[in-house]
């Protein structure tokens, strides 16, 4: 009973490796079939751009010989006559795995017919060049291994970008354009020059650099002390209005004031002439207050030798609210 019991759990264990194993290939074939259905899809569209991606997808995720085939094929129809001859070589490999051999003939047959359109692109590769110590080639952002250098090599037709460089070098690009239908360039890449030694970035030095940052700071200093000079002036400005119309609301309650005796209107414009006089007042400080600070800032903003970039100067603008005016002033460390 015992030795039944082991077997069955055994088996349970060896079929849930087999489950969990299964699994992700199975979730790997559900989206392939979903990426070659939207591919052939496409293709019916004539999108090839759009199909040949969703067949290469497919194909990653569950390589068959059928999808290269499929594959092959859009890359043939969108003129991208390299890209199909590589993909039907892999066809007939797989499809030989397989023991396809009626897709084994077919993609013998479609490379056969292919070979003689294939656009080359030869990349000659001078000695001096291939001497430079780190040197590499790069055709379309891809390495181009030392084996493909002087052969002509198949690639679609359209535009190449091809750059060769090297560590301390300057490095050598170009793009070049290849036709279809069996068209053959070359690229001639001789010796990289060598970049300038001895060149440096010059650099300013501390002292330069706390002038700057003295003469910037000093500059800054000035600027904020003709603003506060500005509004300062604006302040006694206001004062003086106000000081005007409190002496000229007191004035109207004398006829209807004995002393600090009044009557209603006498009344009224006495508290006016207080309010307005209240007004002036603390506009004649802020005013005095901030022309003083304008021309404090102002001065010390004026270039100096001696001063040091450690000691710039700091400047903040503190606002300052009272019952009947607001206004601000200006708080410094110098």
């Amino acid at each position: 009973m015992r030795t039944k019991l082991q077997l069955l759990a055994l088996s349970c264990t060896a079929a849930s490796a087999v489950l969990l194993l299964a699994s992700p290939a199975r979730a790997d074939t559900a989206a392939a079939e979903a990426r070659f259905r939207e591919g052939l899809q496409l293709m019916d569209q004539k999108d090839y751009s759009a199909a040949c991606p969703k067949l290469a997808e497919s194909n990653r995720l569950d390589p068959a010989s059928g999808t290269l085939l499929a594959l092959a094929l859009c890359y043939e129809r969108a003129g991208k006559t390299a890209s199909a001859w590589a993909a039907y070589t892999d066809a007939a490999a797989r499809a030989k795995l397989e023991k396809r051999a009626d897709r084994e003939k077919a993609a013998k047959q479609k490379i056969a017919d292919l070979e003689p359109k294939l656009s080359k692109l030869t990349l000659r590769v001078s000695d001096q060049a291939r001497g430079t110590s780190g040197f590499s080639l790069k055709r379309d952002g891809e390495p181009v291994g030392e084996g493909s250098w002087d052969s002509p090599t198949p690639v679609d037709p359209g535009e190449h970008e091809i750059e060769a460089s090297a560590p301390g070098h300057e490095s050598f690009k170009v793009s070049v354009t290849v036709g279809a239908d069996g068209d053959q360039k070359t690229i001639e890449i001789a010796a990289l020059e060598k970049l300038a030694e001895g060149v440096v970035t010059p650099v300013a030095s501390s002292s330069s650099s706390a002038s700057a940052d003295t003469s910037t700071s000093g500059g800054s200093l000035r600027t904020v002390g003709l603003i506060a000079g500005g509004v300062g002036v604006v302040a006694l400005g206001v004062g003086t209005y106000f000081g005007l119309q409190a002496k000229s609301k007191n004035s109207d309650s004398s006829d209807d004031c004995d002393g600090n005796v009044c009557g209603d209107s006498g009344y009224a414009a006495r508290q006016d002439a207080r309010s307005a006089g209240n007004t002036a007042t603390i506009a004649f400080v802020a005013g005095g207050v901030l022309v003083a600070t304008g021309v404090t800032l102002y001065v010390l903003g004026a270039p100096s030798k001696g001063r040091e970039a450690s000691a710039r100067p700091s400047v903040q603008l503190v606002p300052a609210l009272a019952p009947t005016a607001a206004g601000g002033f200006v708080r410094g460390v110098f």
